[in-house]
């Protein structure tokens, strides 16, 4: 109901002058009042001013909320209320109405003020018009009736259009779905009763006649024949029929499917003859398919095939497809126009698109244009090259508005070949690619290929050996600072300390009363060995995985000093270089593990092995001591320094024990 509501709204409110400017449409209200309805008749071909309107009529609610129809002399207008049609209005209904035309479209207009004025009347006879009297305008907003034949019908957002071919033309009659339930056959002649209602495009000056339908009992069937019982003609007995001819303007056919297009209906072969069909169907056909045909001749008819519009078919069961019928010159196009051909020629010119392609095809002096949409369209590309000489099987269309009809040796017929699919292809000679302008072009490619990549080799190899070149002064720079700090740290940090050391030493012997000297002495030597891992780290010259090893087994000797223990790190030779990262953890990360054997393990016996494999150092430091939980151990932060560390080289670890069963601890970093 409400698309409904909105579709009648949109086109009782559309400007009647499509192409004017918003300026030129501008509505000013006069002090006129216009009391006669068919006044607006006037108003309504040349729309301007909004106009105050006072009428007295004939209702004719129709179903619509806030639409009300009002007749009065033959004339019907429809008036749009605010809210809603005041309640117990009857079809016949004497009324009066106050309010505003809507200007550009007089015959919607806006009730201000409504009063019923007396019962309900007989609806007065419609007056019998032509098309003639249709396109003319001088029967618009009148109360009419036309007969004619139902050439389409199709429901649209809550409503039935349909298509009647009446007189000379087509007139679209618009029905709410709920005003008409019954079915109209296409093909069946009918009268209906309605509102004539004409829109003019300024522009172009076309005019746009229809006519909107308010009761069910307004359309009466003359004759409902099914179209399908009517006799079966054949080409050869109706030849190339004139438009407006035929039984009820209508023709029915029997024959094959040759082709169909997705979007311009199907051709089929009766008698031997091609006949196009345009249909709104959206029913699948194949090649092959026999169907029974039912629809009307077309205007556009220029002297060639016959082509059958707003069709409705049939099948009825399956047949070989038609044989092509092979053109030697294009010259034989007119006589086999709509028909499955078959014809060879020399591709020229390919355009391709999204969903198919077009090419002109050679053959002889004559140039014709072949069409595919299909979804093989990277195949086509394969097949139908510039140059190649081809066979090509598909329905044959010839243009009627470019030739005469009468075609003489020399002329030239304008034609156009429709492919089904990539088999209807088919290459009797590849093209030569090897033409002179193609040889240039390969030339001049590969010359300016060549080019291109020798200065982009040169390019290249002259960024890299800047970068390097960089690369190397920038870590020339930073070694450098590094020795000059590990140098200062040596002789100015390191000489203090030991000072320091020696002092406190001397106090400890002149006066052994003074308590914590020995202290004093011991953080001074314990920082000195700090002080010195710092310094070998900084030094660029122990930056190697030799030096780091070197440095491990130096602190496992002083820190395993009087116990049992076995290093297994000399098979570790390589003068490869250790990340930053690596080289800053490490020696306390290894030293954290020798203490925690030291102070905790009670071990006799502790085995360190390592191995590179892979880019990764991987060591493991094993003894036979007392054990303990990895999974309820509290004490201190030693696990969890050593797992951070371990992460922050980028490494894994893990650590095996148990109480009474020693402690394996092993852990793997990358190098670099």
């Amino acid at each position: 109901m409400v698309h409904l509501k909105i579709l009648l709204l949109v086109i009782l409110l559309l400007p009647a002058a499509w192409g004017t400017s918003s300026a030129d449409q501008a509505d000013v209200v006069t002090n006129t009042v216009i009391t006669n309805m068919s006044d607006l008749v006037e108003i309504n071909r040349s729309p301007g001013e909004v106009l105050a309107f006072k009428f007295r009529g004939m209702a004719l609610p129709f179903g619509m909320e806030n639409l009300l129809a009002m007749m009065s002399g033959g004339v019907v207008v429809f008036v749009d209320f605010a809210d809603k049609v005041p309640p117990g209005v009857m079809r016949g209904d004497i009324i009066e109405a106050e309010g505003l035309t809507y200007g550009n479209m007089a015959h919607t207009i806006s009730a201000s003020r409504f009063s019923r004025i007396g019962e309900g009347g007989k609806l007065p006879d419609p007056m019998d018009v032509g098309f003639d009297d249709i396109i003319s305008g001088l029967v618009d907003m009148q109360w009419a009736r036309v007969k004619g034949v139902v050439r389409r019908v199709e429901s649209s957002s809550g409503c039935t259009w349909v298509s009647l071919r009446t007189g000379g033309g087509r007139l679209h009659i618009m029905m709410p779905y709920f005003l008409h339930k019954r079915d109209l056959p296409v093909g069946s002649e009918v009268e209906v009763s309605g509102v004539i209602y004409s829109r003019c495009n300024e522009c172009s000056h076309a005019m746009h006649p229809y006519m909107v339908v308010l009761y069910d009992d307004c359309i009466r069937i003359i004759d409902s024949k099914d179209p399908f019982s009517l006799p079966v003609y054949t080409p050869s007995y109706y030849r190339l029929p004139a438009y407006g001819h035929g039984p009820r303007n209508g023709i029915r056919f029997k024959g094959v499917v040759s082709h169909r297009d997705a979007t311009d209906g199907f051709w089929i072969s009766c008698n031997d003859v091609g006949v196009h069909v345009r249909t709104w169907s959206m029913e699948r056909l194949e090649p092959g398919d026999e169907v029974d045909v039912f629809g009307f001749v077309s205007c556009d008819l220029a002297g060639y095939s016959l082509v059958l519009e707003d069709a409705v078919f049939r099948k009825h069961g399956k047949a070989p497809v038609p044989q092509p019928v092979k053109m030697t010159s294009p010259l034989q196009a007119s006589v086999n126009d709509a028909r499955l051909v078959e014809i060879q020629g020399t591709v020229g010119p390919v355009q391709w698109g999204l969903e198919g392609g077009r090419w002109e095809v050679i053959n002889g002096t004559n140039r014709f244009d072949v069409l595919y949409k299909g979804i093989d369209v990277e195949k086509m590309r394969d097949v139908m090259v510039s140059g190649s000489s081809v066979r090509l099987t598909g329905i044959c269309v010839v243009d009627p508005t470019a030739d005469s009809g009468h075609v003489s040796r020399s002329s030239r017929i304008t034609f156009r070949i429709l492919m089904r699919s990539a088999s209807d292809v088919q290459v009797l000679q590849p093209a030569s690619w090897w033409t002179p302008r193609n040889t240039a072009v390969a030339l001049g490619i590969s010359t300016g290929s060549l080019a291109l990549v020798l200065v982009a080799m040169m390019t290249v190899v002259r960024v890299r050996m800047r970068r390097e070149a960089e690369e190397r002064r920038h870590q020339e720079a930073v070694d450098f600072e590094r020795i000059r700090i590990a140098k200062d740290l040596h002789d100015v940090v390191g000489a203090n300390l030991g000072a320091i050391s020696l002092l406190a030493e001397i106090i400890e012997d002149d006066h052994p009363e003074i308590p914590n000297v020995r202290n004093i002495s011991r953080t001074a030597v314990s920082s000195i060995q700090g002080l010195k891992e710092i310094v070998w780290m900084i030094d660029p010259k122990h930056d190697s995985l030799d030096e780091l090893i070197r440095m491990l087994r130096s602190i496992a000797e002083v820190m395993l000093a009087g116990m049992d223990y076995e290093s297994n790190l000399d098979c570790i030779a390589s003068g490869r270089p250790v990340s930053p990262e690596v080289r800053r953890n490490i020696l306390p990360f290894f030293k954290e593990i020798l203490h925690n054997v030291r102070k905790h393990a009670r071990a006799s016996k502790v085995v360190i092995n390592g191995t590179l494999e892979s880019g990764e150092l991987r060591m493991t430091v094993a003894d036979n001591g007392c054990g303990f939980d990895p999974a309820s151990s509290s004490g201190g932060n030693g696990l969890g320094n050593l797992r951070q560390r371990v992460k922050d080289m980028h490494g894994e670890i893990s650590i095996n024990s148990s109480p009474g069963s020693g402690t394996s601890i092993c852990f793997r970093v990358p190098v670099e």
